[in-house]
């Protein structure tokens, strides 16, 4: 099938268009470059800055009213990392004009209203509202305490704090509550304008459209003084040690969170992406996976249980909620399991389905817009060429030899249990660390 075209704007921010008839909308995004490091926070809040309003819509009011005249367009934002690499991403979604009722050529007023949103947001005096940042700071705030309220998130955070200890990928994308305080909208105007002016920038367009029409509106209604000079740093990847992290922290829940990260070595860069792929599905990737059918359905030790890839970084994370008390049970469980995986037990019926929910879910992202986009952001991250189809050819080919291969490289970094306080334990207060290692 086809796929993305990508081409650079004049001034250096790049393009990429998918022609296709599949869809009833037209998905715009933009995603900003930036290191994962201390400006994580300022990057973090900018996104519902810009949302705030334009400088042709400058309220609330009046962005709703530039939204409803597209045909009631959609705006919405991402922050997320990929390895050492932090995403701001805008996004917008408007009907394609052959389904409007009254057809009409609207592409180049979205275009201009989405290219708004990040390059001419409402300032006054030169910079962004006192009021709207005020708002914003609580927000992300509120954001970054609803973690710490969730505990499987809170868990999950605390171990890749723990595991990355050293590397700047230990950051969340949110950034961290000591940071909000000392901003404000002079030192966020100022941050706005060095990143929009330097960092990488890419716009992705979805739809019934014609690649060289939205270049020639996106040369327009994108163009802005640019320099590019923004020098982004290299994913680091380090071994797992010898002897596994174990950290135990404590807080009042009722259902003990084991957090179990894994290194594996391979990242979406490498030739055994996909191997690590097919891996991670049959150890916890399922309903049919080893950690759910040892671990929970079994032995009954878990609540749930299941394994997740973080392929910018190499990491591969295990996660299960268990009672307090079976801690040392389902780790033995999940050790059962990583060895079974590196001596290449996989039953014929745990292959089987493995491939299947593989290839089904790979179906399913090519249904949505978003998730399209996101495959061909990780190509060009990741300098990978391949198509949806030709990811799942290459689902189809793997052998079982690629699979046992990977699954001897994954090693245990941090064991990490959030667990209830017992005797003279007590609760670490939510920022402290808290943590007992061993």
């Amino acid at each position: 099938m086809e796929f993305f075209q990508c081409r650079a704007l004049p001034n250096g921010v790049i393009l990429c268009v998918y022609p296709t008839q599949k869809f009833k909308e037209t998905r715009m995004e933009l995603y900003l470059h930036q290191n994962l490091d201390r400006q994580t926070t300022k990057t973090a809040i900018l996104p519902q800055i810009l949302q705030r309003g334009t400088k042709k819509h400058p309220t609330m009011k009046a962005m709703e009213r530039g939204l409803s005249d597209l045909y009631g367009a959609v705006i919405f934002n991402r922050l997320f990392k990929k390895g050492e690499r932090h995403f701001m991403g805008l996004s917008m979604s408007v009907p394609s004009e052959p389904y409007l009722r009254k057809p009409e050529p609207m592409l180049e007023k979205n275009l201009a209203f989405f290219a708004d949103l990040f390059i001419s947001p409402r300032l006054e005096e030169g910079r962004f509202l006192k009021e709207y940042t005020i708002q914003e700071k609580k927000a992300l705030e509120e954001r970054l305490e609803s973690i710490y309220n969730d505990k499987q998130a809170y868990a999950y955070k605390r171990c890749i704090e723990n595991m990355c200890a050293d590397e700047e990928y230990r950051r969340h994308p949110y950034g961290s509550s000591e940071d909000i305080e000392a901003l404000d909208e002079e030192i966020l105007t100022t941050y706005y304008q060095t990143v929009k002016k330097e960092n990488p920038v890419e716009i992705y367009v979805l739809g019934d459209v014609d690649p060289e029409k939205i270049y020639q509106i996106c040369c327009r209604v994108f163009a802005y003084p640019r320099d590019g000079r923004a020098v982004l740093q290299p994913t680091v990847n380090q071994e797992a040690p010898l002897v596994p992290k174990e950290v135990v922290e404590y807080e009042p829940v009722k259902q003990g969170k084991l957090i179990i990260g894994c290194r594996t070595k391979f990242t979406a860069r490498d030739p055994e992406y996909f191997a690590l792929m097919m891996y991670n599905q049959i150890l916890g990737g399922g309903g049919h996976s080893k950690l759910f059918a040892e671990v929970r359905e079994k032995a009954s030790l878990a609540y749930y249980a299941s394994s997740s890839l973080e392929t910018g970084k190499g990491l591969l994370m295990i996660q299960a909620g268990i009672d307090t008390q079976d801690e040392h049970k389902a780790k033995d469980i999940i050790d059962r399991q990583l060895l079974d995986m590196a001596e290449g037990k996989i039953t014929d019926q745990e292959w089987q389905m493995a491939r299947e929910t593989l290839l089904e879910s790979l179906d399913k992202l090519g249904d949505q817009p978003g998730s399209l986009i996101q495959l061909s952001l990780n190509n060009r991250l990741y300098q990978r060429t391949e198509t949806l189809a030709e990811i799942k050819e290459k689902v189809q080919s793997l052998s079982r030899e690629e699979v046992i291969y990977t699954a001897r490289e994954v090693k245990k970094d941090t064991v990490y249990f959030l667990t209830e306080p017992k005797g003279g334990e007590k609760g670490h207060e939510h920022g402290n660390n808290g943590s007992s290692a061993s």
